[in-house]
């Protein structure tokens, strides 16, 4: 006691005089979890900085350029070809000794104003003289006739007014594919994939918006807001939410690195990240996200300090199918009750199997390991359930092709949008993956008559469904006015045996409408996303306001997992996760050895991740319920391979009808559980007292009478 009061005052006479407090400072985020929402951001107008970042790093990212290099453990690719990205061949990516041409052989420039020199369009201290650039043909062309553009570009003049948005710029020299010289080569020292790729940006934006003002897409930011408030409904200050685009646009968005790096050194040390996309792949999650975040986090010395966990999708929940389902309903409506429509659900789609995957001119992502594939199909057989229940008896909807029936994937409309034909397998392929504009073509073959693209996986009107996908698969554009008017669908008529837009009157007319995205489901959205990243966050232990688990099981990816419950008012609870049914799937996979995903009932994976699964007494409950409510987490959890709930239930009386209910947090009511692609039949065991079904979302579930 003496020794304390005399140790006391001298601590403070110490601290007083200057010297140091060795006691370390309290870190008061240390068991908070931080949330990095991360995406594209892609702003409103051209901001170049923006574009320049997006052309340059989030296109290409960093090479290898050293065997051993720190901080490249999340590269791909073959050394000395290995790269962060791997989209793109490395001699296009990267300035070779050998091949340098392949990486800069033209240069992109405006004329300046008395005419006499070329400014680069990205660094306007490169220049050339106008009169130094020799008088050969091809050697000066228009920017808006080069051949050079990505095929998702505009690349030419607007085919609705011919307005030139690259008018006064011109790409001066030509890349040869020839062996030996060539004779139109002008570098200047700038990657051509750098310069036609701020070119091309400048000609979409221009075709895009009249208003060329840098500024946020408000709806995008509007769900990140509805999705932040939700969280915080949930955990209140324990968790912080912040947005970070791939790339920054100053004054506007940071770029995901610097939001992440920012959270470490404030002392969270658990980091969930987490992107809007519909469809779980590689690319956005593991190269895009995780791997730029991986990499700053590694560069800072930080990346062994912190626990990273990742929300990687947010297709295939209540929330977003109910939220699909207002997208399609007024596409519906336009057409007569009771007629037929084929309906052509899209989404944005990956190549698939690639190419070679070593040497220069190879594209290493690992394309033929993606499981995006299967992951967008299965949301796809998520929607339609919904789709049949809520329109079917209005209307005679096809999601098949012509005497197909069921859920195999190569008999559906099921589409992709962002790459052109010859990127999704061979053409004589029966198992590769169509465009939209080829699954057009099936459906008039067909002999449909109504047709409706819709448009899953994007979450804000931008680039890809405004100019992007039409181009690639001949849909017409909206107008001038329609964009004032922030109308984004069309409807417009085909003949059966061709592309070109016809008069609607004519007798052989196809009526077809393709859909804008979520735009105007903005909020439901951003509940289904914040309610996504709720289960990441649970994750860490973490668990909302009022949820108290009662029970948990471990989940593994090789084993799955069974949590049940043997006494108390969920006695006969069981949750059986099932185990990966084919290890190794598709992680084997090479772009020349390869499984193709073609039936929900033979998927390549089950739970994404190991968990800690749990079950805790829920607080709402639905009417005419027969069993108690649950809440099973980690909160909208998903799995491929259907996981197996077993509710105890009151007895039935015989030939009653019951079913299976899921609560949707958007519509705060309850949406049945419809039989999963590829699962099992419910069953109610009347000896046992308990009824029994698949589903490959957890959340709150219950059952109640018909």
């Amino acid at each position: 006691m003496f020794r304390s009061l005399f140790l006391a005052p001298l601590a403070m006479i110490l601290l007083a005089c200057g010297y140091p407090d060795n006691t370390p400072p309290v870190n008061e985020n240390a068991d908070k979890v931080a949330v990095v929402i991360t995406g594209w951001g892609e702003p409103k107008g051209w901001d170049f900085d923006f574009r320049l970042a997006i052309s340059g790093d989030a296109r290409i990212g960093e090479a290898t350029v050293y065997p051993g290099q720190a901080c490249t453990q999340m590269h791909v690719g073959r050394w000395p070809f290995a790269s962060q990205i791997g989209l793109l061949p490395h001699a296009v990516a990267y300035k070779l000794p050998v091949l340098g041409a392949a990486w800069d052989s033209v240069g992109v420039y405006r004329l300046s104003e008395n005419g006499s020199e070329f400014m680069s369009i990205i660094d306007d201290s490169v220049r050339v003289s106008v009169a130094e650039v020799q008088d050969v043909e091809g050697m000066i062309t228009p920017m808006s006739q080069s051949r050079l553009f990505p095929d998702r570009s505009l690349g030419g003049l607007d085919p609705r007014d011919g307005a030139d948005y690259l008018e006064g710029i011109y790409q001066v020299g030509a890349p040869s594919r020839e062996r030996g010289p060539n004779p139109l080569a002008m570098p200047n020292g700038l990657s051509d994939v750098v310069e036609l790729g701020v070119a091309g940006s400048l000609m979409d934006m221009g075709f895009m918006y009249e208003d060329q003002t840098a500024r946020a897409n408000a709806v995008d930011e509007h769900m990140t807001e509805v999705t932040i408030d939700t969280l915080a409904a949930l955990f209140g200050n324990r968790v912080a939410v912040r947005f970070g685009a791939y790339a920054a646009t100053p004054g506007i968005h940071p770029n995901q690195q610097d939001v992440a790096r920012e959270f470490v050194e404030q002392g969270f040390t658990n980091l969930v990240l987490t992107r809007e996309t519909t469809d779980n792949n590689q690319y956005a999650n593991t190269f895009m996200t995780r791997g730029w975040i991986d990499k700053a986090l590694c560069k800072a010395g930080y990346l062994d300090d912190v626990n990273i966990k990742q929300t990687r999708q947010v297709g295939r929940t209540p929330e977003y199918n109910r939220a699909l389902l207002e997208i399609l309903r007024p596409h519906l409506e336009r057409r007569e009750r009771g007629s037929d429509v084929a309906v052509i659900y899209t989404t944005y789609g990956m190549p698939f199997p690639g190419a070679d995957d070593s040497g220069p001119f190879a594209q290493v992502h690992p394309l033929a390991k993606e499981e995006y594939h299967e992951n967008a199909y299965l949301n796809y057989q998520s929607f339609k359930r919904y789709a049949v229940d809520e329109f079917g008896q209005q209307y005679a909807l096809h999601f098949n092709r012509r005497g197909a029936d069921g859920d195999k994937r190569i008999d559906s409309y099921f589409a992709y949008a962002m790459f052109p034909s010859r990127f999704y397998g061979a053409a004589d392929d029966p198992l590769r993956f169509p465009t939209i504009r080829e699954t057009i073509d099936q459906a008039k073959a067909d002999g449909r008559r109504q047709v409706v693209v819709l448009l899953s996986h994007w979450n804000y009107n931008n680039t890809d469904n405004m100019l992007a996908m039409r181009k690639l698969n001949q849909i017409p554009y909206n107008s001038r006015e329609d964009v004032r008017r922030q109308k984004y669908w069309v409807d417009w008529c085909e003949s059966a045996d061709s592309a070109e837009p016809i008069s609607c009157d004519d007798p052989v007319a196809v009526q077809l409408s393709f859909s804008e995205v979520f735009d105007k489901q903005a909020d439901a959205f951003g509940v289904g996303y914040g309610h996504r990243i709720r289960g990441t966050v649970e994750r860490y232990g973490l668990m909302p306001v009022g949820v108290e688990p009662i029970a948990s099981a471990p989940v593994t990816t090789l084993e799955g997992g069974t949590l049940k419950v043997d006494q108390g008012e969920f006695a006969g609870f069981e949750l059986v996760i099932a185990p990966d049914p084919r290890p190794g799937l598709p992680e084997s996979n090479t772009w020349d050895n390869y499984e193709v995903f073609v039936d929900p009932a033979e998927v390549h994976i089950s739970a994404w991740f190991d968990f800690d699964a749990y079950v805790a007494p829920a607080h709402v409950h639905p009417e005419r319920a027969i069993a108690p409510s649950v809440l099973v987490g980690p909160y909208r959890t998903i799995v491929n391979k259907p996981a197996r709930i077993t509710l105890p239930v009151s007895a039935v009386a015989e030939g009653a009808g019951i079913t299976p209910v899921i609560y949707n947090e958007a519509t705060q009511e309850w949406d049945e559980v419809y039989p999963v692609a590829g699962g099992k039949p419910a069953v109610y065991d009347a000896a046992d007292g308990t009824y029994s079904f698949d589903t490959q979302v957890l959340g709150i579930f219950s059952v109640r009478s018909r």
